[in-house]
């Protein structure tokens, strides 16, 4: 990840900031100390999900396959369609903790790195189907749906 891409991560924290300014912590140093194994085992199902094929659409495994009929169905079998409604994720919904405000800059890097990762997974998994992984942002100043979804090009 270049330096242009992805800003430094621990000016994104303000606790980390926080604590630096009292003795030198990096995030390492922050993980370290307050992650755990089990958390990161829980944070792999976003940063590298599972995706299935099924009825020639690419879909994020787990899916409900009655919702994946009625789809078919109000989408008029369109399985791009389906596949970016399906395989939409909210960011701002993946986590709901209301002591935590995500800061644009948050948000935004949150998204990136997503849409890298997946589509460097999906590229690998999957490397004869066209997969687009797109991130979009509507409304950056109140953080409203920024999302990131998958679908193949037809």
């Amino acid at each position: 990840m270049s330096e242009e891409k992805f800003p430094a991560l621990n000016t994104l924290f303000a606790k980390l900031q926080a604590r630096k300014e009292r003795q030198d912590i990096d995030i390492e140093t922050w993980l370290t100390n307050f992650g755990s194994i089990p958390e990161a085992l829980a944070y792999s199902s976003i940063f590298w999900p599972q995706f299935v094929e099924y009825q020639g659409c690419l879909l994020r495994s787990g899916f409900d396959s009655a919702v994946f009929e009625s789809c078919m169905q109000d989408l008029q079998g369109n399985r791009e369609a389906i596949e970016r409604l399906m395989n939409h994720q909210h960011l701002t919904a993946i986590f709901f903790n209301p002591e935590v405000e995500e800061t644009p800059e948050q948000i935004c890097q949150l998204g990136k790195l997503l849409q890298e990762m997946w589509t460097l997974k999906l590229q690998r998994d999957y490397p004869d189907l066209s997969v687009q992984v797109a991130f979009s942002w509507h409304n950056l100043e109140e953080n409203e749906d920024a999302q990131i979804t998958v679908y193949c090009q037809r």
